[in-house]
């Protein structure tokens, strides 16, 4: 339907227009066009625009590369047709989270029509995302069965890779690994999962170290395959170093440096250099750590890591500045009021004006942008404490995760062969289950219309996501509301995104409570436990952003740099294990003595040898083995 208005005229570009936002009218383009990155299609009667005399007509948007339905290629069965339509319309958009999904889209199908290993790895996971999100739905019968007979057969395509493909191999190569790593995530193997992002990691390095790397033809751009397992390694490295079997092979994230721009053009620009900050930090971290744990660093050396570390901040400044610009400009070109709504509410008794939700996409990136600032100052200064300064951006990260919860969570029923096959979900307000026990996936429930206990529908990313924010906030706060509400909803959000996984997430910060107050009981008397002391392992599970520390000592006492005596309790790292275990390390730590000289900025403070004055009375280690169900 065409509305005009009484005897008025409305001016502006095309573009504009059908935004619905105010135009500039600046000629030839107009600036608001040039400031979202959208081109702008020109003016009404303006002979420069070309539209001068052009009657009104209806234009239909199509892609200028229209993706090919693999699900219609002659040699598939119909079976295999369903399970890359599935991809297509399903899988492809959830792997990407709150982001494009043109990796998926773009540069993976187009490959699956060309080789029969990546084409046989997406059917597989497709099969197996299906199986693991249909909770509300019957699954095609023997679901898992296919889905592994189709990831058995991409293996033995991949070996049989002959040398006279030898220009194509890495790229299937690589894109399998990837592939793999996904499709052992969603089914909770996390060790095999590691294993193959590790696999194409290595791949990957030996040929950027090829000397014929700069001039090889490549089907798939090296950059955007980097990008892929850059992030995969980066999550490695947050879980736990010893995931990652040494030595560990660099890579080099592109032929020439991105500068940060002033402004970005979109949310995925942003996640672009996000990443890129995130990588360079893990990368930091890893390499202090590794050097201060060879013994006392020199003068050159110390101030190397001091430059670098600064040089992480300084481009992290640069990255708030330039995702506020475009905040800004995005939250009114995106006309959070449209003219339907401004018209329709002015008249209403409330006055209240309908504001459309925040996208996906920014609520993430402004959560790890709240969660950086607190964790490049705790890096820092070397000490948990440093979080007690934080709570409002804390709190601003968990009310950005919490917006993107409701607005992406679909509440589901669930059919009875779910409930049959994986027993009935726990109520996730009452969490502690014993070694003796296995996890069972954690849902929230809510009543539904007829009375049946509804569920949120698991989801699978590889993208970035929300539970690792929510586990380091959760883990590390020494605030109780802050703690609770990030605890709630880890339990709530029923999410896997790569190797982190909110069920076990949500069950270790529970085993990590209990052991931050036992070092808090401990330390009054300076008692140091022995293996009689710790309670018999939970079973909880994963992860932690770098090398997760639990200090526990009240924030007056706590250690790190910041004197006097107590015992905190660290997390040292998870290193997963076959068969949906994991072998998670933590230590109690009695410190004496203060930190004297110029600290390192690091993760982990628990063996200080770096900094002349510094004492550590004792560390007593112990380990507990966590498994889970898929």
């Amino acid at each position: 339907m065409i509305r005009i208005g009484k005897n008025k005229v409305r001016t502006g570009c095309f573009t504009c227009k059908r935004r619905r936002v105010k135009c500039d009218e600046a000629r030839p383009s107009c600036n608001r066009c040039i400031k979202a990155g959208k081109p702008c299609e020109g003016y009404a009667n303006d002979p420069g625009s070309g539209r001068a005399n052009e009657p009104v007509r209806f234009v239909v948007y199509s892609p200028h590369n229209p993706i090919p339905l693999l699900s219609e290629h002659p040699d598939l069965d119909w079976s295999e047709r369903r399970a890359l339509s599935y991809f297509q319309d399903r899988t492809a958009l959830e792997l990407a989270g709150a982001f494009q999904p043109d990796f998926w889209l773009a540069t993976i199908l187009p490959l699956a029509r060309q080789e029969t290993s990546v084409r046989h790895a997406l059917i597989a996971l497709s099969s197996m995302h299906e199986h693991f999100a249909g909770v509300d739905h019957f699954s095609p019968t023997g679901g898992v069965d296919f889905a592994l007979n189709h990831y058995g057969k991409a293996m033995r395509e991949v070996v049989k890779l002959k040398q006279s493909q030898l220009d194509r191999r890495f790229d299937y190569a690589l894109v399998t690994c990837a592939l793999f790593s996904a499709l052992e995530s969603i089914q909770g193997q996390y060790h095999e999962a590691c294993n193959h992002a590790v696999s194409g990691i290595r791949i990957l390095a030996e040929e950027q170290r090829s000397p014929s790397a700069t001039t090889k033809q490549t089907g798939i751009p090296r950059e955007t395959l980097t990008r892929v397992f850059i992030a995969m390694g980066r999550q490695i490295m947050e879980i736990g170093d010893p995931n990652f079997p040494t030595p560990r092979p660099e890579l080099y994230r592109t032929k020439t440096a991105i500068p940060m721009p002033d402004q970005f053009t979109s949310h995925e620009h942003a996640l672009l250099h996000m990443e890129f900050l995130l990588a360079d930090l893990v990368e930091y971290a890893y390499r202090a750590e590794t050097l201060v744990n060879q013994g006392p660093l020199s003068d050159d050396v110390a101030l190397c890591l001091l430059t670098e570390f600064h040089a992480i901040k300084i481009q992290f400044g640069k990255w708030q500045a330039a995702f506020d610009a475009f905040s800004s400009v995005d939250a009114n070109e995106y006309s959070r009021e449209t003219p339907e709504s401004s018209s329709s509410t002015a008249s209403s008794p409330s006055g209240e004006h309908f504001r459309q939700p925040r996208s996906p996409a920014f609520l993430i990136l402004r959560a790890y942008q709240a969660l950086m600032i607190a964790f490049l100052v705790r890096i820092e200064r070397n000490d948990e404490a440093a979080f007690n300064d934080f709570g409002p951006q804390f709190w601003t990260a968990l009310d950005a995760v919490e917006e993107f919860i409701q607005c992406t969570s679909t509440f589901v029923n669930p059919v009875d062969s779910w409930y049959s096959s994986t027993g009935r979900p726990s109520d996730p307000t009452t969490s502690t289950s014993t070694s003796t026990s296995n996890l069972t996936p954690q849902s929230f429930s809510q009543p539904s219309h007829v009375g049946q206990s509804r569920t949120v529908r698991p989801t699978f990313s590889l993208a970035l996501g929300i539970v690792p924010t929510l586990f380091l906030i959760a883990s590390r706060t020494f605030d109780i509301a802050l703690r609770d509400k990030a605890l709630a909803l880890l339990r709530m959000c029923n999410r896997r995104e790569g190797l982190w996984d909110s069920r076990l997430a949500a069950s270790l910060v529970d085993r990590v409570i209990e052991l931050r107050d036992m070092a808090r009981q401990m330390g009054g008397g300076h008692q140091h436990p022995v293996d009689g002391d710790v309670d018999d392992p939970v079973t909880q599970t994963t992860m932690s952003l770098g090398e997760s520390q639990e200090t526990n000592n009240s924030p007056p006492a706590a250690g790190g740099g910041s004197g006097g005596n107590g015992v905190e309790f660290k997390l040292l790292d998870i290193k997963f294990l076959p068969g949906r275990r994991c072998m998670f390390r933590y230590a109690f730590v009695t410190i004496q003595g203060k930190t004297e000289g110029t600290p390192i900025p690091m993760l982990s403070s628990e063996v200080p040898n770096h900094v002349p004055g510094a004492k550590v009375h004792s560390v007593t280690e112990f380990w507990e083995e966590l498994h889970w169900e898929g």
